[in-house]
């Protein structure tokens, strides 16, 4: 049962989300914690929370158009804190290691709502919303 699991946790993990390298983001809201669920990102919002399942305090990307390619920056607060993310847009969202969207990344598909992997913990420090169409992290 265990092995089946981790199978079917793998398997919906990598339909939801690619993880990959590049160089080359969005501002958003912070909101206190509160219900602490999938739910708090509405339609066409990024979310990024500090606990794994939604939990915690949420960073709320409203509209998920935004591009800001620095969570370090002076008053996000967000730098190396997310632990799952959704992206409730229509749109890939990428999440990149380094600032300014460089380093590894992870692409989130549109829908998509997971916790990141273990290594990803707490390593998010730029993200970027793709323009339409595109589906790649990596794009001049």
């Amino acid at each position: 049962m265990i092995k089946i699991t981790r199978t079917l946790t793998a398997i919906v993990l990598a339909s939801t989300f690619t993880i990959g390298s590049a160089s080359a983001a969005s501002a958003g809201q912070q909101t206190p914690a509160g219900a602490r669920s999938w739910a708090q990102c509405e339609s066409g919002d990024w979310c990024m929370w500090d606990n794994d399942n939604a939990g915690g305090d949420i960073y709320d990307d409203q509209n998920a158009v935004k591009y800001n390619p620095n969570l370090a920056a002076p008053g996000y607060g967000w730098n190396d804190r997310a632990n799952s993310v959704a992206n409730m847009s229509t749109r890939y969202v990428c999440v990149f290691w380094d600032k300014n969207l460089g380093g590894n990344y992870v692409r989130i598909a549109p829908n998509g709502r997971v916790n990141l992997p273990v290594s990803w913990k707490n390593k998010v420090s730029s993200y970027r919303s793709l323009p339409a169409g595109i589906s790649s992290c990596v794009f001049d």
